[in-house]
């Protein structure tokens, strides 16, 4: 970590700093086991095993951040974090292409109050619940941290990432989000407060491209600390709406234009809710959380269900020496659509192992399983299973 102090005047001086994470596998290895309902479907598997890959354990960042004592009691900041396995970014529509495409921000921090931030980032109470997993990865198989983001059996990151059942509405995300304003106070008798706004719209009139899509995201997190003891509760809601757009019929031109359906109106809202705790007892630490999330889409005057879900989790983490050993599972449910069709049971582990070689290097080796089951006879969807099992070195820097 890098810092440059720049002294001004004599009641103002400024900080940037620069650091990250660089992660790096010498092994990696995934397995995605399906199955279609019927006794006589097989099961189908993909594996992949590599090499020096990225990002198995955690995600591989730049983070550039900036401080200014305003005076006062107040203080200005800035933060860029940049997924260095995105660049060079050549996506020039995306949104979150290039330069702190992760996560980019400004705050202005009271101490007396608290932290007001605005930009794009993870807003802390759609993914709290984390903290009480007791899980050390978020990226691999058997952490509960996809719950906020409903990744889809066919995400890229099918060999290793924490996949959860198949998300049919794209826009229900509550981990980063952009234009967000938080606010997050000081401690007070060992209790804080988050509160999370954001607005989102993306006007796509080209001739060859439906209309607006509006999206908005309010979030709210209440803490609390007593020594060993964390509690914490998360109320998360999202919403959005696509505008509806004519059909687009080929043409020759100049120039030349391909046909496009029509586009049908739709809404879609959903919450995220969730509770967790932590106790540290000196040896070792548990955790626990619980979370529900539902979604549901309207279209063409059809409200379908696209997540009823429910989760529940432990976890355990013991310091011994230079190590630190995790081991956390969580089970649930996801009910969803019409009828008990695509009923499906939840469940995961992750096992952990982290070798601290240095203040700033580690050695890791863990393995992790994500599995969804037919939740009864009805239910005709197929069962998925994500296993992923890697050794790592990571530095902090």
């Amino acid at each position: 970590m890098a810092t440059l102090a720049v002294a001004g005047t004599s009641f103002a001086q400024s900080s940037v700093t620069i650091g990250g994470i660089v992660e790096i596998a010498p092994f990696h290895t995934g397995t995605v086991t399906t199955r279609d309902a019927g006794a006589e479907n097989p099961e189908v598997q993909r594996k992949s095993t590599r090499t020096a890959g990225p990002n198995t354990w955690a995600t591989s960042v730049l983070n550039i951040s900036g401080t200014e004592d305003l005076g006062g009691g107040l203080s200005a900041s800035f933060f860029l974090m940049t997924g260095l396995g995105t660049l060079p970014n050549t996506n020039t529509n995306a949104a979150d292409g290039g330069i702190g495409n992760r996560e980019r921000s400004l705050s202005v921090t009271s101490k007396d109050l608290g932290t007001l931030r605005f930009g794009r980032f993870v807003a802390a109470p759609g993914t709290g619940f984390h903290a009480f997993s007791g899980a050390g990865s978020a990226t691999m198989p058997g952490s509960s941290y996809g719950f906020s983001q409903g990744h889809s059996a066919t995400a890229a990151g099918d060999f290793g990432h924490n996949n959860f059942h198949a998300n049919a509405n794209p826009n229900a995300n509550y981990e980063r989000q952009n234009n967000l304003l938080q606010f997050t106070s000081n401690a007070m008798n060992g209790f804080t407060v988050t509160v999370a706004h954001g607005r989102d719209s993306l006007d796509r009139t080209d001739v060859t491209r439906p209309g607006e899509t509006k999206n908005e995201y309010t979030g709210v997190q209440l803490g609390y600390v007593a020594g060993p003891l964390s509690l914490a509760v998360g109320i998360n809601e999202r919403k959005g709406e696509t505008e509806a757009a004519a059909a687009v019929p080929f043409s020759l031109g100049p120039p030349t234009i391909l046909p496009v359906d029509a586009v049908t109106n739709s809404t879609n809202k959903g919450s995220l809710n969730w509770v967790g705790a932590s106790y540290n007892f000196g040896p070792f630490a548990l955790f626990g959380h619980h979370a529900t999330r539902e979604e549901e889409t309207t279209s063409a005057g059809v409200t379908t269900t696209a997540n009823d879900m429910k989760i529940t989790g432990l976890g355990i983490s013991a310091p011994i020496g230079a190590w630190t050993l995790r081991a956390s599972a969580n089970s649930g449910k996801d009910s969803r659509g019409v009828g008990n069709a695509d009923n499906m049971k939840l469940a995961g582990h992750q096992v952990s192992a982290v070798y601290a070689l240095s203040k700033r290097t580690s050695l890791i080796a863990a393995a992790g399983k994500n599995e969804y089951k037919r939740d009864g006879a009805e239910s005709t969807a197929a069962t998925r299973k994500y296993e992923s099992k890697t050794l790592t070195v990571m530095h902090t820097f």
